[in-house]
């Protein structure tokens, strides 16, 4: 009785204790120390690339992957709050539309 009480709860009335992973969007909790260091890499790179951009003045490219890391750490920003609420709409629509976008 009480799973089929729990497959009736709407995708806000979950979270882990209550509810089973594999009822989540993805099916599985996504990995906070890999989209940690997803964001690091992408930071580091879009420094990098802005110094480059600044000391050859290539401006229009530096800005283009800029952005372009800027969009991805968002993107994994929204997984990491995925991984603490795995039915997390916020974090769903910041990492899908983020993904995407590129």
């Amino acid at each position: 009785m009480a799973s089929n009480e729990s497959q009736q709860r709407g995708w806000g009335d979950c979270d882990l204790e209550t509810c089973s992973i594999k009822w989540s969007i993805f099916q599985y909790q996504p990995n906070l120390a890999a989209n940690a260091i997803f964001i690091a890499i992408f930071g580091i790179s879009m420094l990098v690339h802005i110094y480059q951009g600044y000391r050859w003045k290539q401006w229009t490219f530096a800005t283009l992957v800029a952005v372009g890391c800027a969009v991805e750490m968002i993107g994994h920003g929204g997984r990491i709050i995925m991984h603490d609420d795995p039915w997390s709409f916020t974090g769903f629509m910041l990492q899908i539309s983020e993904f995407e976008s590129l």
